[in-house]
């Protein structure tokens, strides 16, 4: 009985991330390599970073085929774990799960929206290089993360973004971070049914921001997709169903905040 309640789940969900990943590789050569950016640097870090020649052309070929990029950045990742109070079920692998699971629906989807990954497996980008990548090449920004705290009891989804972010004059929308986090958020909460903890200002509500919002010069927010410090909500963000309606919300959010701009370039 204590095998079934505690290791067979385990056992079930590293068997899911190792075959999404097996899918990933297996399709990337075909669909991913071309548009997902990770270069390295040849430092005594072995941090990725992108080029800047090879990002412009990049762009310049996205911009040219698709009306809207988003950059889809699963948080963590290698030796950077995330919150590993659920361990094995360590917060990078479950914010690679949904990212990839929303990255398909965007590519099968016929919106006009492409989606591009900040990684396409289990290793470390720095936080300044996602922020300068996804702005280099991206319309928005969401970063995908999961959460805790020393009380168990907390519980509920969070998104983030900066109100005093700069975003560049060359940003092709006229939306803000905020109109992204709240399209993105009540969306998620629509679909998962989780409970609200806001759409937050960082500066109202962290000591210190986060990179990925306050460092990128479009916009941008990180959703917060639960507590793995609350039993009740570990127990969902682990399993493949919930993960994919935290995918569905975030999707069914972009395309509410871009319809507009989907239906005036169709119309042009």
């Amino acid at each position: 009985m204590r095998f079934k309640q505690i290791f067979l789940p385990r056992l079930l969900f590293i068997a899911l991330c190792i075959t999404l990943i097996s899918v990933f590789i297996a399709n990337a050569e075909t669909t991913l390599l071309p548009y997902v950016v990770v270069f390295e640097r040849e430092d005594e870090n072995n941090v990725y970073v992108y080029i800047d020649e090879e990002v412009l052309a990049l762009r310049q070929y996205l911009r040219e085929n698709h009306s809207i990029i988003i950059y889809i950045d699963p948080g963590h990742g290698g030796v950077d774990s995330g919150t590993d109070i659920a361990s094995p079920f360590y917060e990078k692998y479950i914010n690679f799960s949904v990212a990839l699971m929303l990255y398909e629906m965007f590519l099968e989807s016929d919106t006009g929206i492409f989606p591009i990954l900040s990684r396409q497996g289990d290793y470390d980008i720095s936080r300044f290089d996602r922020a300068a990548i996804g702005s280099a090449l991206a319309d928005v920004i969401v970063s995908i993360h999961a959460n805790s705290f020393r009380d168990s009891a907390v519980r509920g989804v969070e998104t983030y973004y900066d109100v005093r972010q700069e975003l560049s004059p060359h940003v092709r929308f006229d939306i803000t971070s905020h109109d992204l986090a709240l399209a993105v958020h009540y969306n998620v909460i629509s679909a998962t049914g989780a409970h609200s903890r806001g759409a937050r200002d960082t500066n109202r509500w962290r000591e210190v921001g986060f990179v990925i919002t306050s460092g990128s010069t479009v916009p941008a927010i990180l959703l917060e997709m639960g507590y793995l410090s609350n039993q009740d909500e570990r127990a969902l963000l682990v399993t493949e169903n919930y993960q994919r309606l935290m995918a569905l919300g975030i999707y069914n959010g972009i395309i509410e905040l871009f319809t507009p701009f989907l239906s005036q370039s169709q119309q042009d």
